[in-house]
């Protein structure tokens, strides 16, 4: 047989816990002499079962063995970690404590798995101190003879409280708004007040009353305090307080006024836009609109087109919290519907339509049915004149030889202005040519107004027979109609019909012979 070398391994064990034997020669088999206090295993595993000495035994056959002697150790004694609990962040902390220590044992203090520091044991119960950090905590026991450790019973937790900073408001009721006269509650909201605060009262620095709330009818410019008293955990300070100065608002008459636009006059089958102007009449008043007594509509603003005469009232319900009365009804607007009037513009020339070169013509705007203040432009050949803005426009730049159109449109003044206008013909010429109504001649359009079919009848003057030439022309100079007459021995008698749509209006007609032009104004009514 094969003699087996000396067994390896720690021969010391702590109650309960294992260690590895160990030989370099293999084959052979354990045994332990107390299988109680110290069995092995096939391996050499040796487990610490109970206190004592046992000799384990590695043989490789009969008279083939080495032995070793294995001692169990006790482990230190199991106390009960207490203490622990809450405190406020700005405390001292609270104490970790044992019921009980061991002379010769070493005791460890844990937060979670980080060690905060060690303790001999005395023999008697151990204080770890005032804590400070919030955790878990446990305790290790390690013997400083044996190397052997007991975990000790129970844990205890540590708490940190954040510290609460108490504050309070007042509120008021039934709304922020308070009215001349009502009684009014005004309520402590707190903030880090606890289970149960507790509330003093003063006015104007006298105590009044307790509780969360406080009733009475204040003046303008009173002083209301209140003071908390906290209960809250780590509330520090434990009191606050909050004052206010009370604004009272006197009683309110509501009024209503009615804003038209574009005002209280309008043009005939415009519309105006009526708008409440209420003064205390709240932040949403009920508002109805009345015709001649009777409801036409609702809301902030009335819009429609009105009839000359109307007299339209505005009635609100006020929701200003402090009132009087909380209805008003505005004076009544009465309405005044303007008919716009076409002015008549008839321009007359002075010395006339037909003058020699180089003289001036002053041309003047007759109107009627215009207003105070009407306004007027002056155009040639349908151009504006710059600066010709006036009843009057004279002029020596006419053209040689040719019929420059002159028109003056007028705008009437007022609520509805309208624009019209007056036309004529300006013929510069070294011939003496009679305008309208010249001597020499009996010419009359018949009938006059008419419709687009009249006669031209009468004598020219000259007692010729030519051929004359008719041109129609409207008021911004624009030929409706030509066709050529003949005159015999100055006699004139033709049926004239105009075709196509002519509007209604003034026209000019003009009649064109060798001697001259007659010019007479004509109107179309269809």
């Amino acid at each position: 047989n094969i003699m087996p070398a000396a067994i390896t391994g720690n021969t010391n064990i702590c109650l309960g816990a294992t260690s590895a034997l160990r030989n370099t020669v293999s084959g052979g088999s354990w045994s332990s002499s107390a299988p109680a206090i110290a069995p092995v295993g096939l391996s050499g595993i040796v487990t610490g079962a109970a206190l004592g000495t046992a000799t384990i035994t590695y043989a490789m056959g009969a008279g083939c063995l080495v032995t070793t002697s294995v001692k169990v150790l006790p482990l230190p004694n199991v106390y009960t970690v207490g203490g622990g609990g809450s405190f406020c962040a700005s405390g001292a902390g609270v104490h970790i404590t044992l019921s009980g220590s061991e002379v010769g044992v070493n005791y460890l203090l844990y937060i979670g798995s980080t060690p905060t520091g060690t303790f001999a044991g005395t023999g008697s119960a151990l204080d770890f101190g005032l804590q400070t950090v919030g955790g878990l905590y446990r305790v290790v026991a390690i013997s400083s003879i044996t190397g052997c450790s007991s975990n000790m019973a129970g844990t205890a937790t540590v708490v940190v409280n954040p510290t609460l900073i108490p504050s309070v408001n007042i509120t008021s009721g039934p709304s922020d708004t308070i009215c001349a006269g009502a009684s009014t509650t005004f309520t402590a909201a707190p903030t880090n007040g606890g289970t149960a605060p507790t509330y003093v009262w003063t006015v104007n620095g006298v105590t009044v009353g307790a509780g969360a709330t406080y009733t009475f009818i204040p003046a303008d410019g009173d002083v209301i305090k209140t003071i908390l008293t906290s209960n809250a955990l780590c509330a520090l300070p434990d009191t606050a307080s909050y004052s206010k100065r009370i604004t009272v608002s006197a009683n309110q008459t509501p009024v209503v006024n009615i804003v038209s636009a574009p005002g209280d006059t309008v043009c005939k089958g415009m519309a105006i836009t009526l708008t409440a102007n209420a003064v205390y009449g709240g932040s949403s008043p009920a508002i109805v609109w009345r015709k001649f007594g009777l409801n036409v509509s609702a809301g902030p603003t009335y819009a429609y087109i009105p009839n000359d005469g109307d007299v339209v009232t505005c009635f609100i319900t006020s929701n200003y919290p402090c009132l009087l009365t909380d209805t008003a009804t505005s004076p009544g607007l009465q309405i005044s519907v303007d008919t716009p009037l076409l002015p008549h513009v008839l321009i007359t020339a002075s010395p006339s339509t037909h003058v020699g070169t180089g003289k001036t013509v002053t041309l003047t705007a007759n109107v009627e049915d215009a207003g105070l203040h009407p306004t007027y432009q002056w155009l040639k050949n349908g151009v504006p004149i710059p600066g010709a803005t006036n009843s009057i426009y004279s002029s020596n730049t006419f053209a040689t030889g040719y019929q420059d159109s002159v028109t003056c449109v007028v705008t009437s003044s007022g609520v509805c202005p309208v624009s019209s206008f007056g036309w004529v013909y300006i013929l510069v010429s070294d011939v003496s040519v009679g305008g309208v109504g010249a001597t020499g001649g009996n010419l009359q359009i018949l009938p006059n107004p008419n419709n687009g079919n009249f006669i031209l009848k009468g004598t020219t003057g000259d007692n010729a027979t030519e051929e004359l030439q008719l041109d129609i022309t409207n008021m911004l100079g624009q030929t409706v109609h030509r066709q050529t007459l003949q005159a015999k021995a100055g006699k004139v008698n033709e049926q004239i019909t105009i075709t196509g749509q002519l509007a209604n209006g003034m026209y000019l007609l003009s009649l064109h012979s060798a001697s001259g032009v007659k010019v007479f104004h004509m109107v179309v009514e269809r």
